[in-house]
């Protein structure tokens, strides 16, 4: 729960491999969660599953307090618009309705009005 707090992220017990194939260095990816009370005589370290795996599963659910979820990812600078961009070119031909049960065009539109809220902010939209 401190983590949770900590990070003002949501915890959630599930792989984004469940639902969407994950980009390629999604390994790589994983960030450190700094917690001092863990390091303290236990020697446990913590991880958050890859942010942009995590994105893309949120935006292919498309529920508003998952758009929030990425925004603050966003905000976090835990993903950039970027390289989302380019990590999305890549899975698109992955997408299909048995892999992330709706089609392409359909997150393809989820991923757009993600965006568009992002730059629609005015501390992070485009002049």
């Amino acid at each position: 729960m401190a983590v949770q707090t900590r990070g003002d992220v949501q915890l959630l017990e599930e792989s984004p491999a469940d639902v969407i194939p994950l980009p390629s260095g999604f390994e790589q990816r994983a960030r450190s969660v700094e917690m001092p009370e863990a390091n303290r005589g236990f020697g446990l370290r913590l991880f958050h599953f890859d942010p942009y795996s995590v994105a893309f599963r949120f935006i292919a659910r498309g529920d508003e307090q998952d758009y929030r979820v990425v925004l603050r990812y966003l905000e976090h600078g835990w993903v950039t618009v970027e390289e989302l961009n380019v990590m999305l070119d890549a899975l698109l031909p992955e997408f299909t309705v048995e892999v992330i049960q709706q089609d392409a065009q359909e997150f393809r539109r989820k991923y757009k009005g993600l965006i568009q809220m992002w730059r629609a902010s005015p501390e992070h939209g485009i002049p």
